[in-house]
Parts: structure tokens; C-alpha cells; sequence
């Protein structure tokens, strides 16, 4: 999904696998994780120095057997790692995304 921030910025704000759009967030979660969905997010770039690259996938499995204290989603670059548990992951991380633009993210 991706929503335009104006002035030629972008955003991409969920990744999908395929229509239709999910009704539920666990059933959109859950194909997501049954699929062990890729991610890759390219951070912006400081000045003098180089953007990094954070790669990795949802967790595999069927969302709702996932345990909460379970990372859900694992990238990284590097020696770095980020990873969301599953209690973690709300709705409130799916409803952000639409204020990105207003916030200054790039």
C-alpha cells in the first residue's frame, strides 16, 4: 500500500500480499506470518553518511499459534537486529502509518 505524502515523497505503508484487502487484522497478520512475508526497509541517509538496509521476514507459522512474547517480525543490517514481539504488534502500528507524513518521516 503506498500513500503519496506530496511534493514527489511516497510512502509505503503495509505490505500486501495479494487483493482482497484483509477484514480482519488477524486474518492480515496471519497471511502474512503463514507466508513468512520479506521486508526490506532502507533507512534515510544522514549527511556524510550511508543509509542502511534492514532486511527479514515475518515469523513463519500460523499467526494465532505464535506465542506473544515471540517476535512476529526480525530484520537487519548487519550486526544490527529490530525485532517486534508479537504483543507488540497492534492495531495501533497499523492505524500510524496515515499521520507519517505530517510527522516528517522520509
Amino acid at each position: 500500500m503506498v500513500k503519496d505524502c506530496g511534493g514527489g515523497r511516497t510512502k509505503i505503508i503495509a505490505p500486501n500480499i495479494q487483493f482482497p484487502f484483509y477484514r480482519e487484522y488477524d486474518d492480515y497478520l496471519n497471511t502474512l506470518t503463514m507466508a513468512a512475508a520479506k521486508l526490506t526497509i532502507q533507512t534515510d541517509t544522514p549527511i556524510g553518511g550511508k543509509s542502511k538496509t534492514f532486511t527479514g521476514s515475518f515469523s513463519k507459522g500460523r499467526y494465532q499459534d505464535l506465542a506473544d512474547a515471540s517476535p512476529i517480525l526480525t530484520i537487519t543490517c548487519d550486526s544490527d537486529k529490530f525485532q517486534i514481539l508479537k504483543s507488540q504488534f497492534t492495531t495501533q502500528f497499523k492505524k500510524r502509518p496515515s499521520r507519517m507524513c505530517q510527522t516528517g518521516f522520509q
